[in-house]
């Protein structure tokens, strides 16, 4: 995972994260269903999200249900060889994550 914030840029290596003991799961099922399972959320435990996912154009765009409120997150999505690349800018475009994702 690479994450930029303005000129600065800090990059975790899948190793570096296994290292910490953090994972991410995202799970892409059929019938646009989406799961992500992990312990990035700094609350120390694991949880796991479900929602929906599509692809628009460039962009998935996953819909996670948060207790009684949705979320849409979208990602523009590159896919190289076997890893699929997501990424996200915030909302007030200060910061750009990075992510690499490859099939289990």
């Amino acid at each position: 995972m690479t994450q930029v914030s303005g000129q600065n840029s800090n990059k975790m290596t899948e190793d570096q994260f296994k290292a910490e003991g953090a994972f991410e799961d995202y799970f892409f099922l059929e019938e646009g269903k989406f799961k992500q399972t992990g312990n990035l959320s700094g609350e120390g435990t694991v949880s796991t999200q479900e929602g929906t996912w599509k692809i628009t154009e460039n962009k998935v765009i996953m819909t996670l249900q948060l207790g009684e409120r949705k979320m849409d997150i979208d990602y523009t999505y590159e896919l190289k060889e076997n890893t699929l690349f997501l990424t996200r800018t915030s909302p007030d475009g200060n910061m750009k994550v990075i992510m690499a994702c490859r099939k289990k």
